[in-house]
């Protein structure tokens, strides 16, 4: 509901379905948990696997009806992208329209939880942290999580930066929560390395856990699980059989 009032005179309406109800309607599309959104263009239909947020399922939206990249043209723009929103892509381009920019463009939409903006303005792009007289076209990832910055240095085309984008999007460890499970569980990455630990003992391991997470960018997922937290972490022990206090790698 959040997201449906902030979209408010966009093109696209959104609407709930009570499965209990609609029976057969959610049998047709195959609906086997809750909550399901599908995303419908043209008949066609998406699942969505973002974050349960007014914020992801808002940004999820945007990228499907619109132009999927957004240009920085002033300077008081950077400060509002990067306090409010918790990853984006920037492209430092020498031109907002052409080859550099369709490629960005392209790779945007096969993103659907981080937004891509573009700009020429070398001052924008030292607000994004970048060289200002870096060799164009040039493109930077930004987290507000530990490994904050991320930068592209491969073959500036379409599939290159959504690969790079999707192996560095997500935080090196995730600490497990209720809001970011379907983060982990549905991820197109179907393997996760969770460490099971207390809060005192995370201290000790959990570098050493962030340093192999690094190897393995885009192919596993690494999941810290606090085992002393009586209402997240204990009941998801105790679904995968932990049982010690000790710190626990499961694969």
């Amino acid at each position: 509901a959040a997201a449906a009032t902030e979209l408010k005179g966009e093109n696209v309406i959104l609407a709930k379905v009570d499965s209990t109800e609609e029976n057969e309607l959610s049998q047709d599309y195959g609906v086997e948990g809750f909550p399901t959104v599908f995303f419908f263009i043209d008949g066609v239909h998406k699942p969505y696997t973002g974050q349960r947020t007014k914020e992801g399922i808002v940004t999820w939206i945007k990228k499907k009806i619109g132009p999927g990249i957004q240009n920085v043209t002033t300077l008081d723009e950077p400060e509002r992208i990067l306090t409010s929103e918790s990853k984006v892509v920037l492209g430092y381009l020498n031109s907002l329209v052409g080859p550099e920019s369709d490629e960005l463009a392209a790779a945007s939409r096969l993103e659907d939880d981080v937004n891509f903006y573009q700009t020429v303005d070398p001052k924008v792009a030292k607000l994004f942290h970048l060289d200002p007289e870096v060799k164009r076209p040039a493109l930077i990832l930004l987290k507000k999580e530990a490994e904050k910055l991320s930068y592209f240095d491969g073959k500036f085309e379409k599939s290159a930066i959504a690969e790079f984008v999707f192996a560095n999007k997500l935080p090196l460890v995730i600490t497990f929560t209720r809001e970011n499970a379907p983060q982990i569980f549905e991820s197109e990455i179907k393997k996760q390395l969770l460490l099971f630990a207390t809060s005192k003992d995370s201290e000790k391991v959990l570098p050493d856990f962030q340093a192999a997470a690094k190897l393995f960018k885009g192919k596993l997922i690494f999941v810290y699980v606090q085992t002393d937290n009586e209402d997240i972490g204990k009941p998801v022990s105790d679904y995968f059989g932990i049982t010690s206090d000790a710190p626990t790698v499961l694969g």
